[in-house]
């Protein structure tokens, strides 16, 4: 009996030894959740965005995201060009700066990454482990390298070249120019039928002058491959430089043979782009990372590249080099979480997935020659051919006003407001600012 009446007091003990152990499981569970969190680190970084943020570079962060949980990346897009210069510039300046950011090749452009290294705003990526086995053809080290400290990851070699409709072309009766001559009775043909031959977005400066700089390729650096140098040296200037002229002269001819839309000096990139997407305009000067953004707006087109003529087949060249970059700020309170990032970003396995998504070449299949996607096929037979193939050359150009300048100077002789006498003096004059 005893037994039996000590049996009920026993039993809230035991209860209550079980209750106190799934709090403690629960506190502790908590506490760790707690933890965890506590220890996640957020990284900000700023890209360029495409037109609808930037899904093909968001894949890589969302790729990264899930093999590191601990790491979270807030990134914002932003239009490239002035809005993303301004913004970083900005940011860096203020002591506010992303952890990761997006930057260009050399010191021509708005973003390129060498004049902010000069400022002291990136990181040493010199001593990363991925630096001695990531290829980077030496004619573009001096882009990226300053002082003996490697400023940027190379993220992606871009060739720029002319993205055409196939069918649209074909249907056209014309075949893919490969001659000046033959381009400007490529646009009359086109006109004839209703249609227009080359697409251009030209109230943005940097738009028209990538597509002045892709046509001086096959004009200026077929007949001098090292005209920058000597214009970096002093030994040589736009003015005094015929091809430049030449090259000026053919953007003029393009304009009065009827290759471009009407309005094409007003428009940016969003209302040139219908036009171009439905097979209204045939062709377009751009670089290969757009291919993506533009299959998504008409699945059923057939796009390929072709290189931007010089006067003679012989003279044609093609643009290709490591633009798109990514650098860690130098003063980022998050540097091994940076760090980590860019080491990911450096990957055969990140590097050819962006590529695949974007329409750009990594470096390792620069180096190789080997899974390039089929809308570059165009290009295939100057990409193998070291001598036929030249970064772009605003890339080397001492600072962003020359490119601004020939930008809105090509709005200028599509307008008529301005000549090619005018254009040169004015990007000599640029040149010193």
């Amino acid at each position: 009996m005893e037994a039996v009446t000590r049996s009920p007091r026993r039993r809230p003990t035991i209860y209550g030894l079980a209750l106190a152990a799934v709090a403690v499981v629960a506190l502790a569970t908590g506490a760790s959740i707690a933890s965890a969190r506590s220890q996640e680190t957020t990284i900000k970084v700023l890209a360029q965005s495409n037109g609808q943020g930037n899904p093909q570079l968001q894949a890589i962060f969302d790729r990264f995201q899930q093999l590191n949980p601990d790491i979270k990346i807030d990134a914002t897009y932003l239009p490239i060009g002035t809005t993303y210069a301004n913004t970083l510039r900005t940011q860096l300046q203020g002591g506010n700066g992303p952890d990761v950011f997006y930057v260009t090749a050399g010191s021509g452009g708005l973003q390129s990454v060498l004049p902010l290294a000069k400022a002291g705003y990136v990181a040493d990526l010199a001593r990363r482990p991925w630096v001695k086995t990531l290829p980077l053809a030496p004619a573009n080290k001096p882009f990226f390298w300053r002082r003996g400290k490697l400023t940027a990851l190379p993220f992606a070699v871009v060739p720029v070249g002319v993205m055409y409709h196939i069918d649209v072309l074909a249907d056209l009766g014309i075949q893919v120019p490969k001659t000046t001559s033959q381009f400007l009775a490529a646009c009359r043909t086109a006109k004839a039928k209703g249609k227009y031959f080359l697409n251009l977005a030209g109230a943005s400066a940097q738009n028209a002058s990538l597509f002045a700089t892709v046509l001086a390729t096959s004009h200026v650096l077929a007949k001098d491959p090292g005209w920058n140098l000597k214009r970096i040296t002093g030994k040589t200037t736009f003015a005094g430089t015929p091809e430049w002229r030449r090259t000026l002269q053919r953007i003029v001819d393009m304009k009065d043979a009827g290759c471009f839309p009407p309005g094409a000096e007003a428009n940016d990139n969003i209302p040139a782009t219908p036009g171009f997407v439905t097979g209204q305009v045939v062709s377009w000067t751009l670089p290969s990372s757009i291919i993506g953004l533009l299959k998504s707006f008409n699945k059923e087109a057939k796009y390929n590249f072709f290189a931007m003529p010089g006067e003679t087949a012989a003279d044609t060249r093609v643009n290709a080099s490591p633009t798109d970059a990514f650098a860690v700020w130098s003063k980022t309170t998050n540097k091994a979480a940076a760090f980590k990032l860019i080491d990911y970003m450096a990957t055969p396995a990140a590097t050819g997935r962006y590529a695949n998504l974007t329409g750009a070449v990594s470096p390792y299949q620069a180096a190789t020659g080997k899974h390039i996607i089929y809308e570059l096929r165009g290009l295939g037979g100057f990409l193998k051919v070291n001598s036929k193939v030249f970064p772009l050359m605003n890339l080397s150009w001492p600072n962003p006003a020359v490119v601004e300048t020939l930008g809105k100077d090509v709005q200028g002789l599509l307008t008529g407001q301005k000549t090619v006498a005018q254009t040169l003096a004015d990007l000599d004059a640029a040149w010193g600012t």
